[in-house]
Protein backbone atom coordinates (compact mmCIF):
# COMPACT_ATOMS: atom_id res chain seq x y z
CA UNK A 1 0.00 0.00 0.00
CA UNK A 2 1.59 3.25 -1.20
CA UNK A 3 1.24 5.99 1.38
CA UNK A 4 2.72 9.43 2.04
CA UNK A 5 4.06 9.72 5.58
CA UNK A 6 2.03 12.91 6.11
CA UNK A 7 -1.23 11.24 4.95
CA UNK A 8 -2.09 9.77 8.36
CA UNK A 9 -5.88 9.74 7.87
CA UNK A 10 -5.54 7.80 4.63
CA UNK A 11 -3.20 5.31 6.22
CA UNK A 12 -5.64 4.77 9.09
CA UNK A 13 -8.56 4.27 6.70
CA UNK A 14 -6.65 1.79 4.55
CA UNK A 15 -5.51 -0.11 7.65
CA UNK A 16 -9.15 -0.49 8.71
CA UNK A 17 -10.23 -1.72 5.27
CA UNK A 18 -7.41 -4.23 4.95
CA UNK A 19 -7.79 -5.56 8.48
CA UNK A 20 -11.51 -6.05 7.85
CA UNK A 21 -10.52 -8.16 4.84
CA UNK A 22 -8.03 -10.13 6.92
CA UNK A 23 -5.15 -8.98 4.73
CA UNK A 24 -1.54 -8.60 5.77
CA UNK A 25 0.15 -5.75 3.96
CA UNK A 26 3.28 -3.67 3.72
CA UNK A 27 3.33 0.13 3.63
CA UNK A 28 5.47 1.41 0.78
CA UNK A 29 6.68 4.97 1.60
CA UNK A 30 5.50 7.31 -1.14
CA UNK A 31 7.79 9.99 -2.54
CA UNK A 32 6.49 13.46 -1.72
CA UNK A 33 6.58 15.55 -4.90
CA UNK A 34 6.26 18.74 -2.87
CA UNK A 35 9.52 17.96 -1.08
CA UNK A 36 11.56 17.39 -4.25
CA UNK A 37 14.38 19.81 -4.96
CA UNK A 38 13.43 22.12 -7.84
CA UNK A 39 16.19 20.79 -10.11
CA UNK A 40 15.17 17.19 -9.38
CA UNK A 41 11.52 18.02 -9.97
CA UNK A 42 12.24 19.63 -13.33
CA UNK A 43 14.47 16.76 -14.38
CA UNK A 44 11.97 14.11 -13.30
CA UNK A 45 8.86 15.44 -15.02
CA UNK A 46 8.40 19.12 -14.25
CA UNK A 47 9.85 20.11 -17.60
CA UNK A 48 7.09 18.09 -19.27
CA UNK A 49 4.33 19.91 -17.43
CA UNK A 50 3.57 17.42 -14.66
CA UNK A 51 2.36 18.44 -11.23
CA UNK A 52 4.77 17.89 -8.36
CA UNK A 53 2.25 15.42 -6.97
CA UNK A 54 2.17 13.57 -10.28
CA UNK A 55 5.96 13.30 -10.25
CA UNK A 56 5.92 12.01 -6.66
CA UNK A 57 3.21 9.49 -7.53
CA UNK A 58 5.17 8.39 -10.60
CA UNK A 59 8.40 7.85 -8.68
CA UNK A 60 6.56 6.01 -5.89
CA UNK A 61 5.09 3.42 -8.25
CA UNK A 62 8.34 3.17 -10.22
CA UNK A 63 10.40 2.47 -7.10
CA UNK A 64 7.95 -0.28 -6.11
CA UNK A 65 8.12 -1.81 -9.60
CA UNK A 66 11.89 -1.97 -9.28
CA UNK A 67 11.58 -3.80 -5.95
CA UNK A 68 9.21 -6.35 -7.51
CA UNK A 69 11.56 -6.79 -10.46
CA UNK A 70 14.78 -6.97 -8.46
CA UNK A 71 13.43 -9.33 -5.79
CA UNK A 72 11.59 -11.44 -8.37
CA UNK A 73 8.31 -11.17 -6.45
CA UNK A 74 5.98 -13.46 -8.45
CA UNK A 75 2.78 -11.50 -7.82
CA UNK A 76 2.05 -8.27 -5.94
CA UNK A 77 -1.22 -6.50 -5.21
CA UNK A 78 -0.53 -2.76 -5.20
CA UNK A 79 -2.92 -0.25 -3.65
CA UNK A 80 -2.93 3.52 -3.42
CA UNK A 81 -3.98 4.95 -0.08
CA UNK A 82 -7.26 6.44 -1.31
CA UNK A 83 -8.67 3.11 -2.57
CA UNK A 84 -12.09 1.77 -1.66
CA UNK A 85 -12.02 -2.02 -1.63
CA UNK A 86 -15.04 -4.27 -2.21
CA UNK A 87 -15.49 -7.10 0.28
CA UNK A 88 -14.82 -9.76 -2.38
CA UNK A 89 -11.78 -8.08 -3.94
CA UNK A 90 -9.23 -10.53 -2.54
CA UNK A 91 -11.33 -13.52 -3.62
CA UNK A 92 -11.46 -12.09 -7.12
CA UNK A 93 -7.68 -11.59 -7.15
CA UNK A 94 -7.13 -15.18 -5.99
CA UNK A 95 -9.44 -16.44 -8.72
CA UNK A 96 -7.74 -14.37 -11.42
CA UNK A 97 -4.29 -15.47 -10.25
CA UNK A 98 -4.75 -18.81 -12.04
CA UNK A 99 -4.00 -16.85 -15.21
CA UNK A 100 -0.73 -15.29 -14.09
CA UNK A 101 1.06 -17.03 -16.95
CA UNK A 102 -1.09 -15.00 -19.35
CA UNK A 103 -0.91 -11.47 -17.96
CA UNK A 104 1.68 -9.00 -16.70
CA UNK A 105 -0.71 -6.45 -15.21
CA UNK A 106 -4.19 -7.06 -13.79
CA UNK A 107 -6.11 -3.79 -13.40
CA UNK A 108 -8.59 -3.78 -10.51
CA UNK A 109 -9.76 -0.17 -10.73
CA UNK A 110 -10.74 2.37 -13.38
CA UNK A 111 -11.82 5.98 -13.50
CA UNK A 112 -14.44 5.20 -16.14
CA UNK A 113 -16.91 2.38 -16.72
CA UNK A 114 -15.19 -0.27 -18.80
CA UNK A 115 -16.13 -2.42 -21.74
CA UNK A 116 -13.91 -4.99 -23.35
CA UNK A 117 -13.33 -8.38 -24.90
CA UNK A 118 -14.33 -11.07 -22.36
CA UNK A 119 -11.71 -13.67 -21.50
CA UNK A 120 -13.01 -15.59 -18.50
CA UNK A 121 -15.66 -15.56 -15.79
CA UNK A 122 -14.47 -14.84 -12.25
CA UNK A 123 -15.81 -15.11 -8.73
CA UNK A 124 -18.67 -12.83 -7.73
CA UNK A 125 -20.14 -12.55 -11.22
CA UNK A 126 -17.19 -10.55 -12.50
CA UNK A 127 -15.28 -11.06 -15.72
CA UNK A 128 -11.71 -10.89 -16.87
CA UNK A 129 -11.55 -8.67 -19.95
CA UNK A 130 -9.17 -6.93 -22.30
CA UNK A 131 -10.24 -3.29 -21.77
CA UNK A 132 -11.09 -1.47 -24.98
CA UNK A 133 -10.38 1.97 -23.52
CA UNK A 134 -7.83 3.25 -21.05
CA UNK A 135 -8.82 2.40 -17.46
CA UNK A 136 -6.78 5.34 -16.04
CA UNK A 137 -5.93 5.58 -12.36
CA UNK A 138 -3.95 3.08 -10.29
CA UNK A 139 -6.00 2.72 -7.11
CA UNK A 140 -5.51 -1.03 -7.29
CA UNK A 141 -3.70 -3.44 -9.59
CA UNK A 142 -1.74 -6.70 -9.58
CA UNK A 143 1.73 -6.87 -11.08
CA UNK A 144 3.97 -9.84 -11.89
CA UNK A 145 7.76 -9.70 -11.71
CA UNK A 146 7.93 -10.00 -15.49
CA UNK A 147 5.41 -7.19 -15.83
CA UNK A 148 7.41 -5.03 -13.44
CA UNK A 149 10.54 -5.51 -15.55
CA UNK A 150 8.65 -4.53 -18.70
CA UNK A 151 7.11 -1.44 -17.11
CA UNK A 152 10.41 -0.26 -15.62
CA UNK A 153 12.04 -0.51 -19.05
CA UNK A 154 9.58 2.01 -20.46
CA UNK A 155 9.18 4.25 -17.43
CA UNK A 156 12.66 5.49 -16.53
CA UNK A 157 12.13 8.78 -18.38
CA UNK A 158 9.26 10.73 -16.81
CA UNK A 159 7.13 12.44 -19.45
CA UNK A 160 3.53 11.40 -18.78
CA UNK A 161 1.51 10.45 -15.68
CA UNK A 162 2.27 6.98 -14.34
CA UNK A 163 -1.22 5.58 -15.02
CA UNK A 164 -0.83 6.62 -18.66
CA UNK A 165 2.39 4.59 -18.80
CA UNK A 166 0.41 1.52 -17.71
CA UNK A 167 -2.49 2.37 -20.04
CA UNK A 168 0.00 2.32 -22.92
CA UNK A 169 0.97 -1.26 -22.19
CA UNK A 170 0.71 -2.18 -25.86
CA UNK A 171 3.78 -0.08 -26.75
CA UNK A 172 6.16 -2.65 -25.21
CA UNK A 173 4.16 -5.83 -25.20
CA UNK A 174 2.93 -5.59 -21.62
CA UNK A 175 -0.03 -7.96 -21.32
CA UNK A 176 -2.74 -6.03 -19.46
CA UNK A 177 -6.14 -7.42 -18.51
CA UNK A 178 -8.83 -6.09 -16.22
CA UNK A 179 -11.49 -7.25 -13.79
CA UNK A 180 -14.94 -5.94 -14.73
CA UNK A 181 -16.82 -4.61 -12.82
CA UNK A 182 -13.80 -3.31 -10.94
CA UNK A 183 -13.57 -4.50 -7.29
CA UNK A 184 -11.46 -1.51 -6.22
CA UNK A 185 -12.52 2.10 -6.60
CA UNK A 186 -11.09 5.59 -6.33
CA UNK A 187 -12.43 7.31 -3.24
CA UNK A 188 -14.91 10.10 -3.89
CA UNK A 189 -14.70 13.39 -2.05
CA UNK A 190 -11.06 12.90 -1.03
CA UNK A 191 -8.66 15.78 -1.66
CA UNK A 192 -6.04 14.76 -4.18
CA UNK A 193 -2.39 14.80 -3.13
CA UNK A 194 -1.40 14.71 -6.81
CA UNK A 195 -3.01 17.79 -8.34
CA UNK A 196 -3.10 20.09 -5.32
CA UNK A 197 -0.12 22.14 -6.49
CA UNK A 198 -0.16 24.19 -9.69
CA UNK A 199 1.39 22.60 -12.73
CA UNK A 200 4.65 24.03 -14.10
CA UNK A 201 3.68 25.25 -17.56
CA UNK A 202 1.32 23.41 -19.92
CA UNK A 203 0.86 19.70 -20.44
CA UNK A 204 3.33 18.68 -23.10
CA UNK A 205 2.34 15.06 -23.33
CA UNK A 206 -0.83 15.82 -25.32
CA UNK A 207 -0.29 14.59 -28.85
CA UNK A 208 -1.63 15.58 -32.27
CA UNK A 209 -4.75 14.02 -33.77
CA UNK A 210 -2.52 12.09 -36.17
CA UNK A 211 -0.58 10.58 -33.28
CA UNK A 212 -3.79 9.67 -31.47
CA UNK A 213 -5.18 7.88 -34.54
CA UNK A 214 -1.93 5.98 -35.01
CA UNK A 215 -1.96 4.88 -31.36
CA UNK A 216 -5.60 3.86 -31.59
CA UNK A 217 -4.90 1.57 -34.55
CA UNK A 218 -1.86 0.02 -32.85
CA UNK A 219 -3.83 -0.52 -29.64
CA UNK A 220 -6.63 -2.31 -31.44
CA UNK A 221 -4.23 -4.57 -33.32
CA UNK A 222 -2.41 -5.42 -30.10
CA UNK A 223 -5.64 -6.18 -28.25
CA UNK A 224 -6.94 -8.43 -31.04
CA UNK A 225 -3.59 -10.25 -31.04
CA UNK A 226 -3.66 -10.68 -27.27
CA UNK A 227 -7.24 -11.98 -27.31
CA UNK A 228 -6.31 -14.49 -30.03
CA UNK A 229 -3.28 -15.71 -28.06
CA UNK A 230 -5.38 -16.06 -24.91
CA UNK A 231 -7.98 -18.25 -26.61
CA UNK A 232 -5.29 -20.29 -28.34
CA UNK A 233 -3.95 -21.15 -24.88
CA UNK A 234 -7.47 -22.20 -23.84
CA UNK A 235 -7.64 -24.47 -26.88
CA UNK A 236 -4.25 -26.02 -26.16
CA UNK A 237 -5.25 -26.58 -22.54
CA UNK A 238 -8.48 -28.34 -23.61
CA UNK A 239 -6.57 -30.59 -25.98
CA UNK A 240 -4.02 -31.46 -23.28
CA UNK A 241 -6.72 -32.29 -20.78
Amino acid sequence: MINLERSVDRRTDMDRQLRDLGADYEIWPAIDGRALDESVYMQRGGAHGLFRGEVGCYLSHLSLWKKIRDEQIPLALILEDDARIDSDALDVVRDASRYTDRFDVLRLSALEKQVGAPLSNLAGGRQLIIPMKNPSGLAGYVLTSEGAAKLVSQAEVVRIPIDTVVDRCWTRGVRMVMVNPAPIHHAEGVTSTITEVKRHGLRKYQSSWCGRISRSVKKRLYRYSMKDQWHQQDTRKDITE
